[in-house]
């Protein structure tokens, strides 16, 4: 049993790992370690990016795995699947979204597993989601078109429905202008005020970059950088975000993993 905690005046930073083979992934690594940073760290692992069809080569990714968890032994990490509805990388029906998540739990080790409730078969209810992994969830959406501040605070009041105390609840919207951005950081400063359940937002494309270095004062506990390929339209430079982080988080989230 590992113990991350979350809860700091200090934001977190993620970053992604976009690999597409073994040896992307290792130079990757590689290049990530040798950044200094202030702020704690947590590892995404992209598999979307993987090549679709290496994403039931059990060997292969097992190995990566490993060495993910060996090159990051302190770090939790992060699965995530992402679809293209969602601006991922593959084109998946839901039953397919929900058996490939199947296969990544029963045979990977995270610390914490994305999943995007919208892109589920109805038929998977909570509880089935629930048992889905033994870590914790991030329960995300990417709105990729026009949110409004009630839009955004839906959005995030849906995920909710989904989640447990350990888990978190992850929006990312498309932002066109800065009156959409603040319309986002408000949403976010007014669900994280009545909620115990931690929240990551960011406004995705270059007028919502702002949101990614400040959303730690609305109630955001994590903004991801890029290291190489970045995985979302707008963001910043893992080192140029580790820079522009404002420390004022008031919470986080706590939540123990299973190794």
């Amino acid at each position: 049993m590992r113990r991350f905690d979350f809860t700091s005046s200090s934001p977190w930073l993620g970053v992604s790992i976009t690999a597409a083979t073994m040896q992307a992934l290792m130079t990757q690594c590689e290049a990530i370690q040798q950044i200094k940073l202030r702020h704690p760290l947590l590892i995404e692992w992209r598999l979307d990016y993987w090549p679709v069809g290496q994403l039931n080569q059990l060997e292969t990714l097992q190995r990566a795995n490993r060495y993910l968890r060996a090159s990051f032994p302190n770090q939790p990490l992060l699965l995530t699947l992402r679809t293209r509805a969602e601006g991922g990388q593959l084109a998946l029906k839901a039953e397919d979204y929900w058996q490939q998540l199947q296969f990544i739990s029963a045979h990977l080790e995270a610390d914490l597993l994305d999943v995007m409730p919208a892109q589920l078969p109805p038929n998977i209810s909570r509880t089935t989601l629930w048992q889905l992994h033994s870590g914790s969830l991030v329960l995300s959406h990417h709105n990729l078109q026009h949110s409004t501040y009630t839009d955004s605070v839906a959005a995030m009041q849906r995920l909710l429905a989904w989640a447990r105390p350990s888990d978190v609840v992850k929006l990312a919207v498309a932002v066109h202008n800065d009156q959409e951005m603040l319309s986002l950081l408000n949403a976010t400063l007014q669900v994280s005020a009545h909620t115990p359940i931690s929240l990551i937002t960011m406004g995705m494309g270059e007028p919502g970059q702002v949101s990614r270095s400040v959303g730690s004062v609305f109630g955001s506990v994590l903004s991801f950088g890029a290291v190489g390929i970045a995985s979302a339209p707008g963001q910043i430079s893992l080192t140029k975000l580790d820079d522009l982080l404002i420390d004022h988080a008031e919470g986080g989230f706590n939540h123990e993993t299973q190794s």
